[in-house]
């Protein structure tokens, strides 16, 4: 069982006179780099900060197996993150203790395969509350619950720092992998798990097309036309058939390289090795990579989907593509014009500040809690 005891509980000191003792029900080990479980950590820190009792289980067990790794616990809400397994099972929990259900929608839950899109909507049917990240999930989730189950939440964004004096060299250990030269190249970020929905496999694409027609132009080269940029892989395996490709095309191509899981205590010190944070996700919520990468004022490049559009003002907090013409553009500009990216970071930085305020998104969250316990 995947689970966390808090040190308060761990201590001995946690009782039922907790005025909140928060459920939280994920789909990763908490340790993991995904979004989701990086949320449930800063979310667990800042109340068990404000007194809170807290406990976490991974999506992938049963109720039962839960409730048994539960025993002495009672929680007060239950809170799960992705309208999916995590929803499923938070539910199951919540109705054996009696509780409400709080949800808090992620973007792949409402836009992925049709099945279980419908899934995640009638899970959200049976919560209690619906957090929604961004002003568009608000849009959708109306044609699913009631308005006044949804409150919105945006997230915020504690920046990591490498534990130790030991920060991610990752220059360093580019140079040692693939050599000087290769290191020396602009560095461009992709981090994420590796499933089709990251679009890890569009990055490799349009940097394959660049090299395809900068060979057709002019035949005998070497390279191709993004040859200062290095497209840099990050992420853990959540789909080892896709991930066996993905591997494959970035060994083939020579402006690519996947380099594993960054642990996201050490993603700062990546962000300020790199150039720019690129995403090509199919499907958004709210990309916590995003929110870091500006809030550490690292520029970014996104694709044009929803959750991306409400983060990113094109040209003006970063830049947005829609194909792999528009990416290749993008690259080439700043190319030549380097000096855009930290102006663009720099904007990008002064309209998300406000997200550093851990202390803001915690109180909202136990405030939503608390009216939920006034209900009647």
């Amino acid at each position: 069982m995947s689970e966390h005891v808090s040190d308060q509980e761990s201590s001995g000191r946690w009782s039922e006179s907790h005025e909140h003792r928060v459920l939280f029900v994920g789909k990763y080990a908490l340790e993991d780099s995904a979004g989701n479980a990086v949320a449930i950590r800063r979310l667990e820190a800042a109340f068990v900060a404000r007194g809170a009792g807290v406990r976490y289980v991974q999506s992938t067990h049963s109720a039962g197996e839960a409730a048994f790794a539960l025993f002495g616990f009672t929680p007060t809400v239950v809170h799960a993150l992705h309208a999916g397994e995590s929803a499923r099972l938070g539910g199951e929990l919540a109705r054996a203790f009696g509780v409400p259900l709080v949800v808090t929608v992620t973007g792949t839950d409402l836009n992925g395969p049709a099945a279980e899109a419908e899934a995640a909507r009638q899970n959200l049917r049976a919560a209690d509350a619906v957090v929604a990240l961004t002003e568009r999930q608000v849009e959708q989730l109306a044609a699913i619950v009631p308005a006044q189950r949804v409150v919105r939440i945006p997230q915020a964004v504690e920046l990591p720092e490498a534990p130790g004096d030991e920060p991610f060299e990752l220059r360093e250990a580019l140079a040692h992998v693939g050599g000087p030269e290769l290191a020396a190249r602009r560095l461009l970020l992709l981090a994420g798990g590796l499933r089709p929905v990251k679009g890890q496999l569009f990055a490799l694409e349009a940097f394959e097309r660049a090299g395809a027609a900068q060979g057709g132009a002019q035949e005998g080269t070497q390279g191709g036309a993004l040859d200062d940029w290095l497209l840099v892989l990050a992420g853990p395996v959540l789909d080892a058939d896709y991930a066996a490709v993905v591997r494959e095309r970035a060994r083939a191509l020579g402006g690519a390289v996947y380099i594993g899981e960054i642990p996201h205590e050490s993603m700062a010190s990546a962000m300020a090795a790199c150039d720019a944070l690129l995403n090509a996700s199919e499907s958004e919520g709210e990309p916590q990579i995003l929110l870091e990468a500006q809030c550490s004022r690292l520029p970014v490049i996104a694709r044009r989907v929803v959750g991306n559009t409400a983060l990113v003002e094109d040209g003006v907090t970063g830049w947005l593509f829609d194909d792999y013409s528009d990416l290749e553009s993008i690259l080439r500009e700043l190319s030549a014009h380097p000096e855009q990216l930290q102006e663009v970071a720099a904007r990008a930085f002064e309209v998300r500040r406000d997200r550093l305020d851990v202390g803001a998104e915690a109180e909202a969250h136990l405030d939503l809690y608390r009216s939920l316990s006034t209900r009647p």
